[in-house]
């Protein structure tokens, strides 16, 4: 995995340890989420892994974001930006012997919009969110 890391940022133009943010587009596109992680472990503000994981999780978030906090697009896109920045800056605890990258990010993602919703004061109230019953 390290070989192709390291391949990845030669591919892209770039020696470890220099920051790849503004170059969003030079990501190989067969990138999966695993290698996604690990380069977001390097640099957490890595664009190219943040949009893999998005293009490869992006359903997944959104629904999370809903979930919690309705149905605004805006809201929803809101919570998955701070998702995404969550996942970029946890992605130095993912351990592939644990569970796989898909687990990880789903993970990371209901941690984070669960704490946004506390942080909110949704532990006590009733913003945003939906409550399931008979109708």
């Amino acid at each position: 995995m390290v070989g192709r890391l390291k391949s990845l940022y030669l591919h892209c133009g770039f020696a470890p340890g220099q920051m790849r943010s503004n170059r969003a587009g030079s990501v190989p596109k067969n990138l999966t989420t695993e290698e996604a992680l690990f380069l977001l472990a390097i640099e957490p503000k890595d664009a190219g892994a943040l949009v893999t994981i998005y293009d490869n999780h992006g359903r997944r978030l959104t629904r999370t974001a809903k979930r919690l906090f309705g149905r605004d697009p805006e809201v929803a896109a809101r919570v998955v930006n701070s998702i995404l920045v969550a996942i970029g800056r946890e992605a130095a605890t993912y351990d592939p012997q644990t569970m796989s990258a898909g687990e990880w990010v789903r993970h990371c993602a209901d941690a984070e919009a669960r704490r946004l919703w506390e942080a909110l004061g949704g532990a006590g109230g009733s913003r945003g969110r939906r409550t399931r019953g008979a109708v």
